[in-house]
């Protein structure tokens, strides 16, 4: 489904899909509503009119079709992140295993799995610590642009 026709129709779901303001606050249905250009009296407040005018919006047909499709856009793109990234740290892990074996170095290879999985064996969940001790162990020349 294309953009719909009515741009600020469009603004709307795009901020309802949003869902957060620049800096970081949830938007509610009548926030959206105004950041999408609509002019309402109690701006702001609980109950308001942009709040009711943001509600029959969300009842259109046309309106709920785009938001749910810009949700699964979302989505796709997280997985895709997602993939993405549990794919690099495998290849990482696997470049940085090949370099400890080559260099004879088990405890380089033992650091980034103890990051990774954890004494017991289990993800610890701990993604951006993984990450930072397998591009410690893989020299700069060797990772991928």
């Amino acid at each position: 489904m294309p953009p719909l026709d009515n741009i600020k129709w469009e603004r709307f779901c795009q901020n309802i899909v949003r869902g957060v303001n620049k800096n970081g606050q949830k938007v509610t249905q009548g926030t959206a509503y105004i950041t999408a250009g609509y002019n309402a009296k109690d701006v702001g407040k609980e109950g308001g009119s942009a709040e009711a005018c943001a509600s029959k919006l969300l009842k259109q047909s046309k309106i709920e079709n785009r938001i749910a499709e810009l949700l699964r856009e979302a989505q796709d793109k997280a997985t895709k992140k997602r993939r993405y990234d549990i794919e690099t740290i495998s290849e990482r892990m696997a470049l940085a295993s090949q370099i400890a074996e080559e260099d004879r170095n088990p405890s380089a290879l033992s650091a980034a799995s103890m990051t990774l999985f954890g004494p017991s064996g289990t993800t610890s969940g701990a993604g951006n610590a993984t990450v930072s001790a397998v591009l410690s162990i893989v020299p700069v020349a060797a990772h991928p642009p």
